[in-house]
């Protein structure tokens, strides 16, 4: 069983799954979504995302992207459906 997910780690998913494809961009900061570009992301953040098979790289040595996998995606589907739920009863 794997360790719960750090809030960092959470927001790189939401982030993630909000993004054209589900796609991280890389920028000179870090990775980023196309549509929110001041949502920045570490590559060593990103590492975890790829160690827990949460994300993809398009290039393992050199990446420009990641991509939210089958797996990141449930993941990031539960973060958003439980954030929804907690608005809604609040």
């Amino acid at each position: 069983m794997q360790a719960p997910l750090k809030p960092k780690e959470k927001a790189a998913l939401i982030a993630a799954y909000g993004a054209p494809n589900f796609t991280l961009r890389r920028t000179a900061f870090g990775f980023a979504p196309t549509n929110h570009p001041e949502k920045v992301f570490t590559r060593r953040l990103i590492n975890w995302l790829h160690e827990r098979v949460l994300v993809r790289f398009d290039d393992r040595d050199l990446p420009r992207a990641v991509t939210l996998t089958e797996r990141g995606l449930v993941e990031a589907r539960a973060l958003v459906d439980t954030a929804r739920n907690q608005a809604l009863s609040a």
